[in-house]
């Protein structure tokens, strides 16, 4: 497995799966408006809940107006989008 086995119904980390916990609990230090709640690290992914807290910022999308040209939608920051990518990036 990619992050560790299940050994005696208990999720055993291995390296990899040590790096994802890690980084998983620097996100909330990292970025003030993350907090963690409940989260696992399984054999080949993560389960997380997390609470994106009020920066004051919109966390939408842009998207194209009638008067825009189509283009790929950018990320806001302090997004859950952004948040995903700065902790994909993270781990690889």
């Amino acid at each position: 497995m990619l992050f560790g086995q299940i050994v005696a119904e208990a999720m055993q980390l291995n390296a990899l799966g040590e790096v994802v916990a890690e980084e998983w609990i620097k996100s909330a230090t990292i970025r003030q408006e993350i907090e963690l709640d409940s989260w696992i690290v399984m054999p080949n992914h993560l389960h997380g809940i997390l609470v994106i807290k009020d920066s004051g910022q919109s966390a939408a999308l842009d998207h194209p107006t009638p008067k825009q040209p189509a283009q790929r939608p950018q990320r806001k920051p302090h997004s859950v989008g952004a948040f995903i990518a700065g902790f994909k990036s993270a781990v690889t």
